[in-house]
């Protein structure tokens, strides 16, 4: 609940109060008894709380700050428990409980507005920069978004593949250019040798990526498809590509695949040569233009007034493209 939906709401109930104020409360206990374990219903809960305990200094409101901190222990709690077993690879039973967790979660489509979290503020800043929807953003936490896509990359292990992918893709809903989402349905898309979809979903996200991490796995990911197509020179040089941004053992165990194979030449290719194999293709060689200019623009609008902003969108151009002269600039912003 935003605090503007938040306000209707107060607004409906006091528009039923009267002078006597045990009346008032119970309406506001009611109300509070319609609630869910949900975040964001919790929140409201917690304001509903202050706002009785203003309002009436002298009335007892245990029964709604009873309500509220156990609600909030009881999710945390099962929530923590959840990832525990999930770290322990017990996925059965950490799916179990993220299912519960989940019940109250699942985004639901508004006609009037969207309900977007976001992970990073450079996320939202891109979202913006290339939104067309008409309809207002309302920014919502991201713990949704946290748990869905953890319950996701849990189903995935467990093979459970179309749970996993409507996870995933709660997680679009609330946050649509969540680039670690559609890498995990890419993921899917392998298992289920989906190729098509696993290259759409490639051409999708690269515009959007704004880590040198995620660089690296667009390229293997660009690899594993060439070696589908047994375009081997060009899967050979995506796994080159991709260790240009991260080291990473799953590139060498992709390099060491391709040197089982006859014929493969693990020679790494010259820049020329890479240019030359990509041709034809929808691989794009380097980091997004979108997201470097983004980041540049964003850095020029605000180092004065918003130093710490403009440090970070900085951050971001030299992470994907380690251009140097950044550095320098980064430096004159001070800590």
């Amino acid at each position: 609940m935003t605090p503007e939906e938040l306000k209707q709401t107060l607004d409906g109930l006091k528009a039923r109060f009267t002078d006597d104020k045990e009346h008032n409360l119970q309406i506001l206990r009611d109300f509070c008894a319609t609630l869910s374990d949900s975040p964001e219903d919790m929140a409201a809960l917690s304001a509903i709380a202050h706002f009785a305990a203003a309002e009436y200094p002298d009335a007892d409101v245990q029964a709604l700050t009873e309500k509220l901190s156990q609600a909030i222990t009881d999710f945390h709690n099962k929530l923590t428990q959840a990832q525990m077993l999930a770290k322990e690879r017990n996925f059965e039973a950490a799916a179990s409980l993220f299912a519960e967790i989940t019940g109250d979660l699942t985004p639901k489509d508004d006609p009037k507005q969207r309900r977007l979290a976001f992970s990073h503020p450079f996320e939202e800043m891109l979202f913006r920069a290339q939104d067309k929807d008409p309809r207002p953003i309302v920014r919502v936490s991201n713990l949704s978004q946290v748990i869905f896509y953890q319950y996701g990359t849990i189903l995935l292990e467990l093979r459970r593949l179309e749970d996993a992918r409507t996870a995933f893709n709660h997680c679009l809903t609330l946050n649509p250019i969540d680039v670690r989402a559609m890498f995990e349905l890419g993921e899917i898309a392998k298992l289920e040798q989906d190729f098509d979809g696993l290259r759409a979903l490639m051409v999708r996200a690269h515009p959007l990526i704004f880590t040198r991490h995620m660089l690296a796995r667009y390229y293997r990911n660009q690899a594993f498809l060439a070696n589908f197509e047994a375009k081997m020179s060009l899967a050979v040089a995506m796994v080159y590509v991709s260790l240009d941004y991260e080291e990473s053992p799953l590139a060498r165990a992709q390099l060491n695949a391709l040197a089982k194979i006859k014929g493969v030449n693990l020679t790494r290719p010259k820049t020329d040569d890479v240019k030359a194999l990509v041709q034809g293709t929808d691989i794009v060689l380097g980091p997004s233009e979108t997201v470097y200019h983004l980041a540049l623009s964003i850095a020029q609008s605000t180092r004065k007034q918003h130093p710490q902003i403009a440090k970070m969108a900085l951050s971001i151009a030299y992470d994907i493209t380690h251009y140097q002269p950044l550095l320098k600039e980064i430096a004159q912003l001070g800590g």
